[in-house]
């Protein structure tokens, strides 16, 4: 679904400035950091239009790799630092004519950030003098906004006219695109690159299954409305079955779901269970008690609500575990959590006190 999302890019200036900064002599690292779904990565899929050699840096990346690269690309950066300590070490050998330079992408720039600083000299040396830039949000106007939505929504429908039936017999998801009510574009949140993108395909799947259509599918789920639409929704489930997707990916998608859509519910669930699974068996507990936290919303919002309710379970003792000892940093997911478990609880006793 890459096409669909190219209409969504940064303004050429945050392009220029990456490209004289790669056009440098010698070795050179920029980080760019700033809140999910801003488009870091998109910016950095800019840079390499370029057509340098580029390595998008993972956990199997070797060093031999790196013989000829001209621009490497560390996504997640605050989450690698021992990977990146190694790349450093690595870079510091580099003999190749060719300088290498690492753009790396992060949430923030705290402590992380110093902490491989002072790893070590090699690592204080390369990185002294690096550049260290925040991405703002994609629109501060309104209109600019509303644009934006526009524009990645005419993008989704060139696609699915493509690849799905009709909306419609003498109806195209380009006409529908174009006519989208303009009450979806005042909504808040839209300054997130990767958020007007999701909430465009929603809002066209949503748009697509609003009656009087009939190319959807509707399943009733203890009273919740789970919809799709013919051929888009196997194919975003297809997705979600590939073995080998890159966590990052995983996160960046659920990153940009909307909080609620109908189109997307079941879809939501699953990905956010993906991310649980993963978390569970590769990171840390603050990472897995979020995804489980959110995991118990979609489930809930399914209808599935026994299973919501263990999943809220299970993140309200992680949260609990990790505000005991840092307070400063959990307490108010602690506090989140035990918001959405009493939600759950009252939904599911409500259920158990239902007449049959």
């Amino acid at each position: 679904m890459k096409a669909r999302c190219s209409a969504i890019s940064r303004p050429r200036s945050h392009v220029n400035e990456l490209h004289a900064w790669a056009a440098l002599p010698g070795f050179g690292a920029h980080l760019i950091h700033g809140v999910g779904g801003q488009g870091k990565t998109r910016l950095a899929g800019q840079l390499t239009e370029a057509g340098w050699a580029t390595v998008w840096l993972n956990p199997r990346t070797s060093p031999q790799a790196l013989e000829e690269v001209k621009l490497i690309i560390v996504d997640y950066a605050e989450s690698r630092t021992g990977q990146l300590q190694a790349l450093l070490k690595a870079c510091a050998q580099h003999h190749s004519a060719t300088p290498i330079k690492i753009l790396l992408l992060a949430r923030t720039a705290g402590s992380w950030w110093d902490n491989l600083n002072a790893m070590s000299a090699t690592a204080e040396a390369l990185l002294d003098g690096t550049p260290v830039n925040v991405l703002p949000a994609l629109e501060s106007d309104p209109s600019g906004r509303a644009g934006a939505y526009r524009d990645a929504a005419r993008a989704f429908a060139v696609v699915l006219d493509v690849t799905t039936a009709p909306v419609a017999p003498g109806h195209s998801w380009a006409a529908l695109a174009a006519g989208l009510p303009e009450r979806l574009l005042r909504r808040v949140g839209l300054d997130n690159a990767l958020t007007v993108r999701m909430s465009a395909l929603a809002d066209l799947l949503d748009t697509a299954l609003a009656p009087p259509a009939t190319t959807g599918v509707r399943t009733e789920v203890a009273g919740f409305t789970s919809v799709t639409v013919q051929g888009v929704g196997d194919r975003l489930l297809r997705l979600l079955q590939a073995p080998a997707i890159d966590p990052a990916d995983l996160q960046r998608w659920a990153d940009g779901l909307p909080p609620i859509s109908y189109a997307l519910a079941e879809w939501a669930a699953r990905l956010t269970q993906r991310l649980v699974t993963y978390h569970r068996t590769h990171t840390g507990s603050s990472a897995l008690a979020t995804s489980l936290n959110n995991l118990s919303n979609r489930l809930g919002e399914l209808g599935r609500r026994e299973e919501g309710l263990a999943a809220s379970t299970e993140a309200t003792e992680t949260y609990r575990r990790l505000a005991e000892t840092r307070p400063e940093v959990h307490q108010r997911d602690l506090e989140r959590s035990l918001e959405v478990l009493a939600w759950l609880r009252g939904i599911t006793s409500n259920d158990g006190d239902a007449p049959s």
